[in-house]
């Protein structure tokens, strides 16, 4: 799927984000499917929730739209061995409203060439609330193989926070 197929504009004007949302919960109808960007998104808060969700994006760009969120794109718990390929810019516009830019909450994570801009914080590893629960053995919890490839920040107050005593992240060939 891509999200032009659940009427989004892709040229970065008008939100998009319910379009996208939609073609991101229509990944894994069919067996092998992955959701196609191509475009330039206006997006608030998108979150991926399917087990094995993949993403394609064919120099395409998510652009934060005014507001208030705690990530720009998340990967829940449930949407472990989830990948991002191809080339995706990710700019923020310097909205420090928004916590992060992508929050990774799921194992076995994959992404390729994800380049962000003007975050207040690029990439967030783990779930921030096992730090503070009070639960014990929460701070121990961890999301782990993680792997980011050939990705960048830049003009970011912070690249990564990594939460969670088990969490582990593989950085290659990365500019943080």
């Amino acid at each position: 799927p891509c999200p032009e197929w659940f009427g989004a504009e892709g040229r970065g004007h008008a939100d998009d984000t319910s379009a996208v949302q939609r073609a991101i919960d229509s990944i894994g109808d069919r067996a092998g499917s992955r959701l196609i960007l191509g475009g330039k998104y206006s997006v608030t808060s998108l979150l991926v929730s399917r087990f094995g969700s993949a993403i394609h994006s064919e120099n395409a760009w998510l652009v934060a739209r005014p507001g208030k969120a705690d990530y720009l794109l998340r990967f829940a718990p449930s949407a472990h061995s989830s990948t991002i390929t191809g080339d995706l810019f990710i700019d923020m516009d310097y909205n420090l409203d928004y916590r992060c830019a992508i929050q990774v909450n799921a194992r076995h994570f994959t992404a390729h060439n994800v380049f962000m801009w003007r975050a207040a914080l690029g990439w967030l590893i783990g779930d921030p609330s096992w730090a503070s629960s009070g639960v014990p053995g929460d701070a121990e919890r961890g999301d782990s193989e993680i792997e980011i490839f050939g990705s960048s920040t830049a003009h970011c107050l912070r690249a990564v926070e990594a939460v969670g005593a088990n969490t582990i992240v593989k950085f290659t060939g990365c500019l943080l």
